[in-house]
């Protein structure tokens, strides 16, 4: 696959309640920017690792909070 298309919106923080939704800080991204995308790559261990996204909810202080499909668990 080419990444070359890919670049940084920030960076993932803590779990957030109990859904399984994660922080995510926004760095060079605005909240505006993440509402048309489906899947966010994270890179584990060198690699980009695809994760879709079920939703997004902005954040004042952290900028956004984000659920991934098939992710119902804080673990």
């Amino acid at each position: 696959m080419n990444y070359g298309n890919l670049r940084p919106l920030g960076s993932l923080g803590k779990p957030w309640g109990h859904r399984g939704e994660v922080a995510l800080r926004l760095e060079g991204a605005s909240f505006g920017e993440l509402q048309d995308l489906g899947v966010l790559f994270v890179e584990l261990d060198g690699s980009r690792v695809p994760f879709f996204v079920a939703h997004f909810r902005e954040h004042p202080r952290i900028g956004a909070v984000v659920k991934f499909e098939d992710i119902d668990d804080p673990q």
